[in-house]
């Protein structure tokens, strides 16, 4: 069973510590776009990324957003 969005913030609710990262804007507007199409605040947006990939349970969903970002793989 895949938890639902709201389960996922809950279980990423309790909070402990703190952590700083940088980013780069372009990954930023697109880590705040999606959250936005979540219809959570970013940093919540990123808390539960983190907890599903500790957890093993991230999924990959293609975005309905276009990438800002361009890269050569």
């Amino acid at each position: 069973m895949i938890p639902s969005r709201k389960a996922a913030a809950t279980a990423t609710f309790i909070k402990d510590k703190r952590i700083n990262i940088r980013l780069s804007s372009p990954d930023l507007m697109d880590i705040q776009a999606r959250a936005m199409e979540e219809g959570i605040p970013y940093q919540t947006f990123i808390a539960s990324v983190l907890h599903k990939f500790a957890a093993g349970r991230l999924y990959e969903k293609p975005s309905r957003i276009a990438r800002k970002t361009t890269s050569e793989n």
